[in-house]
């Protein structure tokens, strides 16, 4: 009887020990992603308007009032935030942007990318704003930034067509 109600602390300690991590990282993405929404609708209720399709990453949001034709974005960055309003109907075109370079490891090649961004190209001669969704410097690794570029490239081009 002993022995058994000591395996099941041992058991159940061990089980906290695994589990208790998880949670805690799950809370605080939870957080993260409620932290960077509230500063994305902060930054469209300042134009009077409202987020109909959004998206949180680690780092950074994208939202987009389709009605209004506008699209936001905020970035949490290490040294500083950056926010961002774009009126829509004065981009004339939205790309992707990789950079990325080859690095040379004996015989293998391997390609690093060191920046992925959305590249908004106005209507004007001005220079284009860049939405930068991953630096290298920045982030440790991709974590579904090239997919979600992609996506927002087609969304915001939709809208710039409609």
């Amino acid at each position: 009887m002993e022995m058994d109600f000591g395996s099941a602390i041992v058991g159940t300690i061990s089980v906290i020990i695994f589990i208790l991590p998880i949670i805690l990282m799950n809370r605080n993405k939870k957080n993260k992603t409620k932290l960077l929404l509230g500063e994305l609708q902060n930054i469209a209720s300042q134009y009077q308007s409202e987020i109909d399709q959004y998206e949180t990453f680690n780092s950074f949001a994208i939202g987009i009032d389709s009605y209004h034709k506008l699209a936001y974005f905020y970035k949490d960055g290490k040294m500083q935030s950056r926010k961002y309003h774009i009126d829509l109907t004065k981009i004339r075109e939205c790309k992707p942007e990789v950079i990325s370079r080859t690095i040379k490891d004996g015989k293998r090649i391997n390609k690093v990318i060191d920046s992925v961004a959305l590249q908004l190209i106005p209507v004007s001669e001005s220079k284009p704003i860049q939405l930068e969704f991953y630096n290298a410097d920045e982030g440790l690794q991709l974590n579904g930034e090239l997919k979600a570029i992609e996506k927002w490239s087609k969304v915001i081009n939709q809208q710039l067509v409609a």
